[in-house]
């Protein structure tokens, strides 16, 4: 206290500055830590899409260029050939036979599920070669065919299909092409004709047999051949798709065609995408009885003919077009069941993985482990089966698609 004047005066003493409260602070280290959490949680994120970005775009783009090569092989499967000829192997669902699956050195692929993945094959023509016709075949131990033509379009030493009258066929390699001007079988006598050989002694694919064409041994269906009689020749390519696992367990599509035989029987298959885990193939076609298309679908095509009730008959081919394609004048016409045999849609499943383990978004696999997994479904149709109901005489009901 103080005096002035006589009086008393009061005085204030200044304290010192306050510090944070208990409480200030709890707060502020619960703002740190939720900040800096959430830091982490970028920087983690971040990490984390720089190892999964890459992986699935892996994936994408290798199912992809998988689904596409296919397609195309499917959509051109029946070109230049007769239409009642089965251009889809059958007996490929989840196959596991090493005879009609062989194995190659290779493991079969895992699946996704318990079932192995199921193999393609189709009689494609991504060249879109027109059919020739033949007009001579001599049967038994016969090495050569007589053409209809004076000329040919198939190249000496290249490997061709022969077309048989009730849907069989056979690749050859046809080693030698002369003429002809023999007026025996369908041949109009007096007339040039080119003449295909297919003899063993020049063959170095392995693929021409020496007793003939529909020999047991060849590569193809024409051993089950009733007649082995030619009525066409091809230059399409038998083309196979498969999955098989690699020599580090990976499984990859592989694609084989007979268009790259080289000088043996066995043409080298190709890597088409790696990571492939799985292809699962379904097929659809007409109702045999309505004519209307089928709402289900199968995992086996159908054995095609032109009468499945006699299929050792002539197929009249509703697309046949002359002079590619001749056929014989006693030939029966389809029946609306033969129509049914006709692949109209293919649809294929891939499914792919990525490469790496355990990454944000895997899926988890009994036995291929933690991955991110995907699948691309594409539904395909056969442009000649759809030209061959087109053409369905209107004595026989008109066109079955418009």
């Amino acid at each position: 206290m103080r005096r002035r004047n006589g009086e008393l005066m009061s005085t204030k003493v200044r304290s010192g500055q306050a510090g944070f409260s208990l409480v200030e602070l709890m707060v502020a280290m619960v703002v740190t830590l939720i900040v800096s959490g959430a830091i982490y949680g970028l920087l983690a994120k971040g990490q984390s899409s720089m190892r999964r970005e890459p992986e699935l775009s892996d994936r994408q783009q290798n199912i992809r260029v998988a689904m596409d090569l296919i397609q195309r092989d499917v959509s051109t499967a029946g070109i230049g050939i007769p239409a009642f000829v089965q251009v889809f192997s059958r007996s490929l669902d989840a196959c596991t036979d090493t005879t009609r699956c062989p194995l190659d050195g290779l493991q079969y692929g895992d699946g996704l599920t318990s079932g192995q993945p199921d193999e393609l094959e189709v009689i494609a023509n991504p060249g879109n070669y027109d059919g020739e016709a033949t007009c001579h075949y001599g049967g038994g131990h016969a090495s050569h065919v007589t053409m209809r033509s004076g000329g040919t379009n198939v190249p000496e030493n290249s490997v061709i299909l022969v077309f048989m009258t009730d849907g069989t066929w056979v690749l050859v390699n046809a080693n030698s092409i002369g003429g002809s001007r023999s007026g025996a079988g369908d041949c109009p006598a007096g007339q040039d004709h080119a003449d295909l050989s297919f003899n063993t002694g020049n063959d170095t694919t392995g693929l021409n047999q020496s007793s003939g064409l529909c020999a047991g041994g060849g590569v193809g269906t024409a051993s089950t051949s009733a007649n082995c009689v030619p009525i066409q020749i091809g230059q399409g390519e038998v083309v196979r798709y498969r999955i098989r696992k690699d020599a580090q367990g990976v499984p990859n599509l592989y694609r084989r065609s007979s268009g790259s035989w080289g000088s043996t029987a066995n043409p080298n298959w190709q890597l088409v995408a790696r990571g492939i885990e799985d292809m699962q193939v379904e097929y659809r076609h007409l109702d045999p009885v309505t004519g209307a298309p089928m709402t289900t679908w199968d995992t086996n095509p159908p054995a095609a003919a032109c009468d499945p009730a006699n299929p050792s008959a002539d197929c009249c081919d509703p697309g046949c077009i002359a002079p590619t394609c001749v056929q014989p004048a006693t030939c029966t016409q389809p029946t609306n069941a033969g129509y049914g045999t006709l692949i109209t849609e293919t649809r294929v499943t891939l499914s792919a993985r990525s490469e790496a383990l355990n990454i944000e978004g895997a899926q988890q696999s009994a036995t291929s482990g933690n991955r991110i997994r995907g699948s691309l479904t594409a539904t395909t149709t056969p442009r000649m089966a759809l030209f061959a109901l087109s053409k369905r005489p209107v004595a026989a009901g008109g066109p079955l698609w418009k």
